[in-house]
């Protein structure tokens, strides 16, 4: 009798523990994986363009004909050889030529912005670019799948979730607006010198600055719904969830790496640029224009990258 109930003691003690394990495990955070670095995302992205330039010159290509009929024209309205002229006799020294060079593609990068277009060429610039943006992020998932991928297949199949995708764009605008709300006050402050001792022009630094990464903290999760929503066939608010769920307690690490990819849209347009004004000025704006429809799938290719290692974690 002794034996027996020192027994069941004894499985009642494994049965406890067991159960206190379990629910160890349950309680358990999942492990957040790593993600890979900025510079495997970047190689990743150049090998889907590379591996499938064929298809995305085409599209481009067609993309370009539609901007120039619609919104763009077959004019320029900067002349770069007289503005490297003009900003050569400003600058002296070695680098002169470099510095004329670099201002006149600030220039360039800022008249992207600034174009002196109608309102109805704009409408059309805007939803040309969902249309194509669309197209791409199509193209990338079924490119992924290992599909062989036509032009007209993907223009034709790939604009169906153009209204939730529209409603999402609609919600990234939304969380810029504390940043666009910062940037406008202290634009102000600084135009009117309304600040006037350092510590208020900190005190104002700093007010834009947390406005600007509170939209930033927000767009790193819900610019993935664009994918998401195309993908995955879902509503805008189901997507926009599983984009945060996406990147769950790493989101400041997401940030970092979609912060990465302005930086390379600038070293490419400086690599490119800068000798292009310095060589063939006549031809500059030409060339920056063609530079600014290739950036779009550059764009895409590289957060759908992303969003796939967010994925697969």
């Amino acid at each position: 009798m002794a034996n027996n109930s020192k027994k069941k003691v004894h499985q009642k003690n494994i049965t406890k523990s067991r159960r206190l394990a379990n629910k160890t495990i349950i309680n358990q955070d999942p492990v957040i994986k790593s993600l890979p670095s900025v510079i495997l995302i970047t190689k990743k992205t150049v090998k889907i363009l590379w591996v499938n330039k064929k298809f995305w010159l085409i599209l481009l290509f067609w993309y370009l004909i539609f901007s120039l009929l619609f919104v763009k024209g077959f004019s320029t309205n900067l002349s770069i050889s007289n503005l490297k002229y003009q900003f050569e006799h400003l600058f002296s020294g070695t680098y002169s030529h470099f510095n004329a060079s670099l201002t006149v593609l600030l220039l360039l990068i800022g008249s992207t912005s600034s174009n002196n277009v109608n309102q109805s060429a704009g409408a059309f610039n805007f939803f040309l670019l969902i249309f194509v943006s669309l197209i791409i992020i199509w193209s990338l998932i079924q490119l992924d799948q290992g599909k062989v991928l036509r032009v007209k297949d993907a223009i034709y199949r790939g604009v169906y979730p153009i209204v939730p995708f529209l409603l999402i764009i609609l919600v990234l605008a939304l969380e810029l607006l504390p940043a666009t709300i910062g940037a406008t006050i202290y634009s102000i402050i600084k135009a009117n010198n309304i600040a006037v001792h350092a510590i208020e022009q900190v005190g104002w630094l700093l007010f834009f600055l947390v406005l600007l990464f509170w939209s930033l903290y927000m767009i790193s999760s819900s610019i993935f719904a664009l994918y998401i929503v195309v993908e995955q066939n879902l509503n805008p608010i189901a997507a926009l969830k599983k984009a945060k769920q996406l990147v769950s307690k790493r989101r400041l690490l997401v940030l970092r790496k979609i912060l990465f990819l302005p930086l390379i849209i600038v070293l490419f347009l400086v690599i490119i640029m800068i000798p292009s004004i310095l060589l063939f000025s006549n031809f500059a704006s030409w060339i920056f224009y063609l530079l600014t429809i290739l950036i779009i799938p550059i764009i895409h290719s590289y957060l759908y990258s992303l969003y796939q290692e967010l994925k697969n974690e």
